[in-house]
């Protein structure tokens, strides 16, 4: 059976991950010029959800 309160705060900290790394792409794309999508993230494992 899943803990549901350990799922749910799984959950919450993947999406403020997320969010903080959308603001680092953010600063990226707008400051540098670099889209996100040109990023090589070829060592990055994939992720799973």
């Amino acid at each position: 059976m899943v803990n549901k309160k350990a799922q749910d705060e799984f959950v919450t900290a993947m999406n403020e991950c997320r969010n903080e790394c959308n603001k680092i792409l953010d600063v990226l794309d707008n400051h540098l010029g670099v889209h996100p999508n040109q990023v090589d993230y070829s060592h990055v494992a994939e992720a799973r959800w």
